[in-house]
């Protein structure tokens, strides 16, 4: 079963605690814990980006510089 750490500190205070030290203390007591997933861990080394190019000439682009009428 998982167990998110935001459900359960809405029963115990663990905030002050680590992951690992919280994994301990429920080994402590006799559950089993067979893993700590941490989402969203290795992110950072990910992104996104969109790149527009638009020559200023594309008349069919005009609507992208907010005129109302395309250039003649």
């Amino acid at each position: 079963m998982k167990l998110p750490i935001g459900w359960l500190n809405d029963y115990v205070s663990t905030e002050e605690l680590t992951p690992e030290e919280l994994a301990d203390k429920l080994l402590s007591v006799g559950f089993e814990v067979e893993e700590i997933i941490r989402l969203g861990a290795d992110i950072a080394k990910y992104s996104t980006s969109k790149n527009i190019s638009t020559p200023i000439n594309c008349k069919s682009a005009w609507w992208m510089w907010g005129a109302r009428s395309p250039p003649s």
